[in-house]
């Protein structure tokens, strides 16, 4: 049978079953025949949606819808999502106290996976932005993907790179007393006293999540990948130098 070429880029919504709730995704496919090229796009830290959009930030940048953009106008199709507990898969983090680095990684991984199993996929590359660079390396790693691209990631542990950015704001008191708690939290050790100006970085309820990170350096991560790599640094980033 003829295959029907589409006319037109289409955006469709996709979502990924997880056993603690629903990621919600977008599909965006590109004018050409099946199969194609896909790229899982991983967004950054904090509450950054599918778009590249945070309410940490006024008014919309959408670096990511704009990514997906290019790459289906380049043929390529690509997959963004809502992490767990950022907006449209807001239900699939329950508590803060159960939220772990290792999940986000898990989702990314499962992704890879759903999407190995659709026929009109040819390649999978990963391109995680920020945080999204650690998860998306770990990931596919972990599910078997064939191309990675870091997008402003982070090459040093997360401990080294807090340590730095409080320097630059805090007396060395304070933090020589954050190191010390980073390196107990590392070790899975629970910090009850934390000073009230680092309850934000440090409150008990996000220590599992900061162990479960902590554990993860990229520069290490990356040296077990054995497919394509792509390095993307810019040189105006504000968090990543």
């Amino acid at each position: 049978s003829m295959s029907v070429v589409p006319t037109a880029i289409v955006e469709d919504s996709a979502t990924l079953v997880t056993p603690t709730g629903t990621i919600a995704g977008t599909l965006e496919m590109p004018a050409r025949a099946t199969p194609v090229p896909v790229v899982l796009i991983i967004a950054g830290s904090g509450p950054t949606d599918r778009n590249g959009n945070t309410p940490a930030l006024p008014g919309s940048n959408n670096s990511l819808k704009m990514l997906a953009s290019g790459l289906a106008e380049r043929g390529i199709a690509s997959l963004r999502y809502d992490k767990r507990g950022i907006a449209g898969s807001r239900a699939a983090m329950t508590k803060e106290e159960d939220a772990r680095f290792t999940a986000f990684v898990d989702d990314a991984s499962a992704w890879i996976r759903q999407l190995r199993e659709d026929p009109r996929f040819s390649t999978i590359t990963i391109a995680g932005h920020s945080e999204g660079s650690l998860i998306g390396m770990i990931a596919a790693n972990d599910a078997g993907a064939d191309g990675f691209v870091s997008l402003e990631g982070a090459g040093r542990n997360a401990k080294d790179i807090l340590a730095e950015q409080l320097a630059a704001q805090l007396p060395p008191n304070v933090v020589d007393n954050a190191k010390n708690m980073m390196s107990k939290i590392e070790l899975g050790q629970k910090v009850d006293s934390v000073p009230p100006f680092l309850a934000a970085l440090f409150r008990p309820s996000v220590q599992p999540y900061l162990q479960s990170w902590f554990r993860l350096t990229p520069s290490v991560e990356i040296a077990k990948l054995r497919i394509p790599v792509l390095i993307v640094q810019g040189t105006t980033d504000i968090q990543v130098s």
